[in-house]
């Protein structure tokens, strides 16, 4: 397994965020996991990637605790892309991704021909290339999605967190960056991302887990099995009409008035 959680537990004083989280990531997969507002996705990714500590329970990475992976070495492992991005950094974009090179540098803090390489492997990967030279502070939304996901990539990682990868895109800019995660999940990355939107989650994952009050409350790798049980209406507790496009028969999930 590429990941696991065992009894993960997130508290902040009383109140406890998670409450028992228990999943299990094969590799190569887009792993969707849906919720509403406040079931605790963005908590799960930041203690998936060490940046908070649980307050009960085991993440293993590869068979291996996270504990026990030094900075640099899960920095060559796991790369996290925030909702935010950091518009008040004063950087060119291919300084911004170099910078992801860190966990590859030698004791000097020197960079190699190797870390260009894969910078400029990342822009390429990413159709982001012309924007090399550009600060950072002066981009569009869309283009900023793309540079920082160009900057996980950068890093060589085996897994790649996402935190709403599509918040306030238009539907183009949205369609796009989907369509890229699909084109690395497929090169045997895999990718954990967290998401409101069902219609993105159900037609771009593999696998989709429901998180619902700090709990995992399904997760299952048939979009079928998901719509037959009812289980996006129970998660948001509300009803789901399924309307499929004349045109391709695609899917779609239409809140009910």
């Amino acid at each position: 397994m590429v990941l696991e959680l065992q009894d993960l537990c997130f508290s902040i004083g009383s109140s406890e965020t998670l409450k028992g989280v228990n999943l299990s990531v094969g590799g190569g997969c887009i792993l969707c996991i849906m919720g509403a507002s406040g079931a605790g996705k963005t908590t799960l990714l930041r203690l998936i990637d060490g940046l908070i500590k649980p307050s009960r329970g085991k993440i293993s990475i590869f068979g291996r605790a996270l504990e026990s992976y030094k900075k640099r070495e899960l920095a060559k492992i796991i790369s996290y892309v925030p909702q935010f991005a950091p518009f008040e950094v004063r950087l060119t974009v291919e300084e911004y991704l170099l910078t992801s090179r860190f966990a590859y540098m030698n004791l000097l803090g020197s960079l190699t021909k190797a870390d260009h390489a894969e910078v400029d492997k990342a822009l390429f990967l990413t159709g982001t290339e012309k924007l090399s030279r550009r600060d950072i502070s002066t981009l569009s939304g869309g283009e900023m999605r793309r540079i920082m996901l160009a900057a996980a990539l950068a890093q060589s990682p085996q897994i790649i967190l996402l935190d709403e990868p599509t918040v306030y895109l238009d539907p183009k800019g949205a369609l796009d960056i989907l369509l890229l995660l699909q084109k690395i999940y497929q090169s045997g990355i895999t990718i954990i991302m967290v998401t409101h939107d069902v219609n993105q989650a159900l037609l771009f994952g593999s696998d989709f887990a429901g998180l619902k009050n700090g709990e995992i409350f399904f997760h299952e790798s048939s979009v079928k099995a998901i719509l037959n049980r009812g289980l996006i209406d129970a998660l948001f507790d509300m009803h789901f009409h399924q309307v499929y496009h004349a045109a391709d028969k695609t899917l779609q999930l239409v809140p009910a008035k």
